[in-house]
């Protein structure tokens, strides 16, 4: 998950982007996926990490609009 795309998304969802609210929806996110876990050389990452954002982008996408939208409904902080 790129800053840019939890980002995007909380804009999107119209989700507070306070810092409480974005590592909120980092964990939700990333507590929403599957672990991966891979043992490769520094000359295979890059090319490694491509394929299973590709493989993956909709499964981690529909846990960033999950997380986004819990948080939106629940902030941990005073709505403005």
């Amino acid at each position: 998950m790129l800053r840019q795309d939890i980002s995007s998304c909380m804009d999107q969802y119209n989700v507070c982007k306070c810092p409480r609210c974005m590592a909120d929806v980092c964990a939700l996110a990333l507590t929403g996926l599957p672990p991966k876990y891979v043992v490769t050389s520094k000359d295979s990452l890059s090319p490694l990490i491509s394929y299973y954002e590709n493989r993956n982008k909709i499964t981690i996408l529909t846990a960033l609009i999950k997380a986004c939208n819990k948080v939106r409904e629940n902030p941990h902080h005073q709505r403005p």
